[in-house]
C-alpha cells in the first residue's frame, strides 16, 4: 500500500510500499547487480531509521510543464521516459519543498508567458529555470506569495534564464535574485 501523496507511476514510490527492511534488501540486491565486479568489497547499506524515511528530501530538481490543454495548471515532477509524472505531494520531499511547490504552482503565469522548465530547490534557496534569455514580467509575485514562501522556510527566490536549457540545467549567466537573501546557512552553519 502506497503512502498518502505517493504516485504509483513514480519509481521511488514503489519502494515506499515496502517495509524498511524490504527496501534495504531490494537496494542491496540492485547494487550487487550493478556493481558485480566489486561484490567482494561492497558493504551493507547504512540506511536511516524507518521513521526518517519520510519528509527528508530538501534538495530537488524537478521538471515543470504547463498543462494548458487539460488542466490549465503547472505540473511539477519527475520525468520517466518522455512523460512528466507530477509529484507535488511527494511524502519524501520536505514540508518546505511541498509547500513551495503548492504556493508557486497556484500563482505562476501560464507557460506561454512564463517558460518554466525546472523547479530547483536547495534548502531555503529556490530557483525557477526558464527557457528564455528575456526576463519575463514578475507582476504575479505579490507580497502575499512572498510572505507564504517565507513562512514555508524559503529565504531566496531566483530566476535562472537559460534559452538552451535541456539536459544541462544551469549556465554561468542568467541568474536573477527576485526576492530575499542570496545565501542561506545549512544546519551545520555552512553558507550556500
Amino acid at each position: 500500500m502506497l503512502a498518502q501523496g505517493c504516485e504509483p507511476r513514480c519509481n521511488g514510490c514503489a519502494h515506499r510500499a515496502l517495509t524498511a527492511a524490504q527496501s534495504e534488501q531490494h537496494k542491496q540486491d540492485w547494487l550487487g547487480q550493478k556493481l558485480a565486479p566489486w561484490q567482494a568489497v561492497l558493504g551493507p547499506i547504512q540506511a536511516v531509521a524507518a521513521e526518517r524515511r519520510w519528509g527528508y528530501r530538501d534538495r530537488v530538481c524537478l521538471r515543470a510543464e504547463w498543462d494548458g490543454e487539460r488542466e490549465g495548471e503547472w505540473r511539477i515532477g519527475m520525468m520517466r521516459r518522455l512523460e512528466l509524472i507530477p509529484i507535488p505531494h511527494c511524502p519524501v520531499h520536505s514540508p518546505r519543498v511541498r509547500q513551495a511547490i503548492a504556493i508557486l504552482a497556484r500563482v505562476m503565469p501560464p507557460g506561454e508567458r512564463f517558460p518554466l522548465r525546472y523547479f530547483v530547490q536547495a534548502g531555503a534557496q529556490l530557483t525557477l529555470v526558464l527557457k528564455t534569455a528575456t526576463p519575463p514580467p514578475t507582476d504575479w509575485l505579490r507580497d502575499d506569495t512572498l510572505q507564504a514562501l517565507q513562512a514555508a522556510g524559503v529565504e531566496g527566490l531566483w530566476l535562472h534564464l537559460f534559452p538552451a536549457v535541456g539536459k544541462r540545467i544551469f549556465q554561468k549567466r542568467g541568474w536573477q535574485l527576485l526576492w530575499g537573501r542570496p545565501q542561506s546557512l545549512d544546519a551545520e552553519g555552512m553558507r550556500y
